[in-house]
């Protein structure tokens, strides 16, 4: 195969692959402007004024409505073609049930290791006058606000989003290479984000998730991994509305008795966290030592450079379309907020 042919080919799974995500930014965009549109016609109304009711409409829209039509668009354009079935996604994992326990620990542990980074990059940022906005994602506390926190947190976006990432657009970037497919499907994931925060660790979660699966061959670890990130931050978020942590940090008894049980479920989701961290980090640790460093992946049927795998790859030009679009949405969300 020569090496225009190559390239080609090569653009036209980069377009593919981006494809989604571009349809994703657009329709979704559509259709929150249309839901909140709707919501100011009936304004006045309880249920029009409730936060919580707006956002449990409009995620119900984006992930029942528009993700399966991304779906739906990605099987009849290119699945179907290539043999990318979603159904073939939840087949049993392909190693055993222990190994599979072990690395969704090492997975969450490490997520949670490269947020806490994350963390920690955006505070030097503020020591130094650089305050980067983040996009509001909180519902309210009102009962729809409640539902809304669960059910778009815990249910759609690890089932919904996995399929879309690894079960569609990380298994169409395969025949470049499993390194490769995990490299671009993680950043892909992150930058869909279009929050400046999460993107560091939403591609570093993005990566480790395309990771098992092409250990597992099932996208069933990848959404565990995914149930338990944002089951954890769900809770942690529905704890912590009306919660004044001034007071709480300066060990006012009276306030902190009379607001034990929110303190004491967010106190035992961060002893969750910082558990998973360590368990992590150690069998990372070992899992390293008894590999020696060394986990093979398939290398892709092209035969070159990654830097040169890179440049085809971004070369195309709904791939350009679409992270241009991505790359400024975060932009905008960090100087201006969302």
């Amino acid at each position: 195969m020569n090496n225009k042919l190559i390239n080609r080919e090569i653009r036209t799974l980069s377009n593919y692959s981006s494809l989604p995500l571009l349809c994703f930014v657009i329709l979704s965009q559509i259709s929150s402007y249309f839901v909140y549109f709707i919501f100011s016609l009936l304004k006045g109304t309880s249920l029009a004024d409730d936060k919580g009711f707006q956002s449990l409409v409009a995620y119900c829209v984006i992930y029942l409505i528009v993700m399966p039509l991304i779906l739906l668009i990605f099987s009849e354009l290119r699945g179907k073609r290539v043999g990318l079935s979603l159904k073939t996604c939840f087949v049993k994992p392909a190693k055993p049930i222990g190994w599979v326990f072990k690395y969704i620990i090492i997975a969450v542990g490490l997520t949670y290791l490269i947020a806490f980074s994350s963390s920690i990059i955006s505070e030097i940022l503020s020591n130094f006058g650089i305050d980067l906005n983040t996009t509001d994602i909180t519902f309210g506390s009102s009962p729809f606000g409640v539902l809304a926190t669960i059910v778009s947190l815990s249910l759609f976006a690890p089932f919904f989003e996995e399929l879309l990432f690894r079960g569609s657009i990380y298994r169409n970037n395969e025949p470049m290479g499993q390194w490769f497919a995990i490299f671009v499907s993680g950043l892909a994931f992150g930058l869909w984000h279009t929050n400046c925060v999460q993107t560091v660790y939403a591609t570093g979660m993005g990566m480790i998730a395309c990771a098992l699966y092409a250990k597992t061959r099932s996208v069933i670890p990848s959404m565990i991994v995914h149930f338990i990130i944002n089951s954890v931050a769900a809770v942690q978020q529905l704890f912590s509305y009306g919660l004044n942590t001034d007071l709480v940090a300066d060990g006012d008894a009276e306030y902190i008795s009379q607001h034990f049980i929110q303190i004491g479920t967010l106190g035992l989701t961060n002893m969750f966290v910082f558990g998973v961290i360590i368990a992590a980090i150690v069998l990372t640790i070992m899992e390293l030592v008894k590999h020696r460093c060394r986990f093979p992946l398939n290398k892709g049927r092209y035969n070159m450079s990654t830097g040169k795998k890179l440049g085809v790859y971004f070369s195309a030009p709904i791939t350009i379309i679409t992270y241009v679009v991505l790359i400024f949405e975060t932009v905008v969300n960090a100087v201006f907020g969302g």
